[in-house]
C-alpha cells in the first residue's frame, strides 16, 4: 500500500513567513511623495487615486497600514530633510550676520550646538573646569565679533 503524499504547505499554514513585498506602483509613490511633502493621508490619497472624498480617508489607512509605503514615506521624508540641509545652512549663516544683536547671537548659538560645542551657562564656569566659550558679537559699527574659547583650571 502506498503512502498518500502530504499536501503542500501554504502561507497560512507558515505564520512566520513573512508576506513578499511587491514594488509600488505609480500611483503609490505619487501617495508616499505628497504624504512627504506633508499632505495629510486622505488628501494625498484624493490626489494620487482621484477618487471620491469619501474613500480617500480609508484609502489612505489602508495604504499606510502595509510595510513598504511606511517605508516609502520614511526614506521620502528622510530624502526631503537631506535636500533641505543646503538652504538651511545658508538660512543660519545668513542669520549670523542679522542687523539684531539677539537674532545674531541665537544664531551663533545654534551653530555651535549643531557642531558640539555646547553651550555653558554662567552658574557652571569654573565648576570642575572644563572649556568656556565666550562670544561676543559687536554692532556693525564696532570691533568685529570674536568667539574665545578658555580651559578652566
Amino acid at each position: 500500500m502506498l503512502a498518500t503524499p502530504l499536501p503542500a504547505t501554504t502561507d497560512a499554514a507558515q505564520p512566520d513567513k513573512q508576506p513578499t513585498q511587491r514594488p509600488l506602483t505609480g500611483r503609490e509613490r505619487t501617495f508616499v511623495s505628497l504624504v512627504a511633502q506633508g499632505y495629510s493621508g486622505g488628501d494625498a490619497y484624493l490626489k494620487a487615486f482621484k477618487c471620491s472624498e469619501a474613500s480617500a480617508y480609508a484609502g489612505a489607512s489602508r495604504l499606510r497600514q502595509r510595510s513598504e509605503i511606511r517605508s516609502a514615506i520614511e526614506a521620502a521624508a528622510k530624502q526631503r530633510l537631506q535636500d533641505m540641509l543646503p538652504k538651511a545652512v545658508n538660512r543660519l549663516d545668513s542669520l549670523m550676520y542679522s542687523e539684531s544683536d539677539k537674532t545674531s547671537l541665537d544664531a551663533v548659538k545654534a551653530t555651535l550646538d549643531r557642531t558640539g560645542v555646547p553651550a555653558v551657562r554662567s552658574d557652571q564656569r569654573g565648576a570642575g573646569g572644563g572649556l568656556s566659550v565666550s562670544i561676543n558679537i559687536v554692532g556693525h559699527s564696532g570691533p568685529a565679533p570674536s568667539v574665545v574659547i578658555t580651559q578652566d583650571d
